[in-house]
This record gives C-alpha cells, sequence and structure tokens, in this order.
C-alpha cells in the first residue's frame, strides 16, 4: 500500500511537469533585518575588553542574480549570487559614558538551493534550502564617540558559511515565473577573527554567528 502511494504521488508530480523543466536565469531583490547570535562587537581597546553588551539588529538590502535547472516541475536546484550587507549594532559603556556601535559587513553571497514546489498551472507554493557561501569585501565600524574604522577587514573572517531557505508563493507566466518569498540565512562560522575575540566586560567570549531573515522577490526567464 506505502509503495502504491509513493508510486501515485510521483506519478502526479510527474505528468503536471512542463514550467520549472529546464534552464532558467534571473534576478533578485530582498529588504533583511540582520544582526549576530551571541554577537560581541569587536573593539580597538586597549584594554582588550569588549564594553559592547546590547546588541541589536538592523536592516539592510541584498541584490543579486541566479541560475537554476528545473528537472521536472516539482524539483529543481538554483545557484545565486547575491551582494548583501550584514551586521548589526550594539551599545554599552566605557567608564561613565554610553557608547554605540554600528558594524557593517559587506559579503557576495553563494547561495546553492535544492528547490520543491506544489504542482499547479500558474501559481505555486515553494521551498528550497541549501548551504550558503559568504566571502567578505568590505567592513566598517563606527561608534558615535571617537572611534571610526571605514576599513575593518582585519576584525573579520575572510568567510562565512551558513544555511540559507527560502519559502513563498511563485506565479507562471509565459517563459517566466516570479517568487515571493520569506528568506533567512543562519551563519555555521563565527565572523570575528581570532584575534578579535575579545571577551565582554563580563570576562567572557561567546561565538558569533551572522543571520539575517527578511522578504525576497525574484523575476526568472525560462530558456
Amino acid at each position: 500500500m506505502k509503495k502504491l502511494i509513493l508510486l501515485a504521488v510521483a506519478t502526479f508530480f510527474i505528468f503536471n511537469a512542463k514550467a520549472q523543466e529546464g534552464f532558467n536565469a534571473g534576478v533578485q531583490l530582498g529588504y533583511f533585518l540582520t544582526g549576530m547570535v551571541n554577537g560581541p562587537a569587536t573593539t580597538t581597546t586597549t584594554s582588550y575588553v569588549n564594553p559592547y553588551t546590547h546588541f541589536d539588529t538592523k536592516f539592510a538590502p541584498k541584490v543579486g542574480v541566479s541560475v537554476g535547472y528545473g528537472f521536472v516541475d516539482a524539483f529543481g536546484v538554483l545557484l545565486e549570487l547575491n551582494f548583501a550587507t550584514l551586521g548589526q549594532n550594539a551599545t554599552g559603556t566605557s567608564g561613565s559614558a554610553d557608547i554605540k556601535r554600528s558594524i557593517d559587513l559587506s559579503y557576495i553571497e553563494i547561495p546553492l538551493y535544492l528547490k520543491v514546489r506544489t504542482p499547479g498551472e500558474s501559481a505555486h507554493y515553494y521551498f528550497m534550502a541549501g548551504p550558503q557561501f559568504n566571502f567578505l569585501t568590505g567592513a566598517t565600524i563606527k561608534d558615535d564617540k571617537t572611534t571610526i574604522t571605514d576599513d575593518a577587514k582585519d576584525h573579520f573572517n575572510s568567510t562565512d558559511l551558513g544555511l540559507t531557505f527560502d519559502t513563498g508563493l511563485e506565479i507562471d507566466i509565459p517563459k517566466l515565473f516570479f517568487n515571493f518569498g520569506l528568506r533567512g540565512y543562519y551563519g555555521l562560522t563565527d565572523p570575528n577573527a581570532t584575534k578579535f575575540q575579545l571577551p565582554s566586560s563580563a570576562g567572557d567570549y561567546k561565538s558569533s554567528n551572522n543571520f539575517a531573515v527578511g522578504l525576497n522577490v525574484a523575476a526568472h526567464y525560462k530558456f
């Protein structure tokens, strides 16, 4: 009985295969809430103690291009090249002064997705997930006091590896399809360079993890 059910599901997907099958290429644009889980903001003070203990999220856009291949209508793969900004805002105290810090990390992102979507004539729900490789292209650390570091790439690792997902609604029209989805990313590696993995004012250090979640729209041309 179980084999018959699986065969029926597979047959249903195969006979509905039409719109996604073959190669496609597209562009995407998103707007994301970003931050660092347990995210210590690196410091340049000679005390080697990180005074930033309260961490806030920030918002940043993302834009990119993609190429994909649909094996059948229900299953496919998608490779993207994105230009994105991650990072966080942080606050703390230094002596009796309250201080604020903004960190911007510019990355080239390369996510590789496995995509699944429901069958249908023009509207589909889709889900895709996979690994993402980030390559640091620039970093800035700016305080509201005296420290301004416009080139802070040495504070951070050159790569960041994580997992990403995207889920939402897909609309087909002749030769085109559009995605409107919720997308998220979680880093599995610490973006802070080893020499800047500094303890907080409480004397401890917790590994940082980049994250981003937001809305993403994409348009694809079907070859």
